[in-house]
């Protein structure tokens, strides 16, 4: 068995390439717990992920999906078109974080988020601390 880290994610981001996109919408773009929507399960029959360390770790399409029963939250993921080239991606789940899935995420997605330096993206939770760490852009 192992401990349960809280992820959650709030930010806009601009998707650098259609597979960075493709990839967000993996993990985000699902209508709620259990389900898939088409268009998600069109994307993941044919991807191939980026070249990034998040995407070599076997957990990575967890994010935005999982939950336990250590975490009062439903996992929760929406991402919106903000109709300019970004989107709003709001999140909360929970996972493993065996390989630092959640480190190598928020590595993979600063670059994409329009922002200002020290802005709030998201926050981490370790299912044994008192509070989350926050995620900083």
């Amino acid at each position: 068995m192992g401990m349960y880290t809280e992820i959650k994610v709030d930010c806009i981001v601009r998707p650098v390439d259609q597979v960075s996109l493709d990839a967000l919408r993996i993990m985000f773009d699902w209508p709620g717990p259990g389900s898939h929507s088409p268009r998600q399960c069109s994307i993941a029959s044919s991807f191939s992920p980026p070249d990034a360390p998040l995407f070599r770790c076997a957990r990575w399409h967890s994010i935005g999906r999982c939950g336990s029963a250590y975490f009062d939250a439903e996992p929760s993921s929406k991402m919106e078109d903000l109709g300019d080239g970004t989107w709003r991606i709001t999140s909360i789940s929970n996972l493993k974080n065996y390989d630092d899935e959640i480190g190598k995420f928020f590595d993979w997605l600063r670059p994409m988020v329009v922002g200002i330096a020290g802005q709030v993206i998201g926050h981490q939770w370790y299912e044994q601390e008192r509070h989350p760490t926050e995620v900083r852009l």
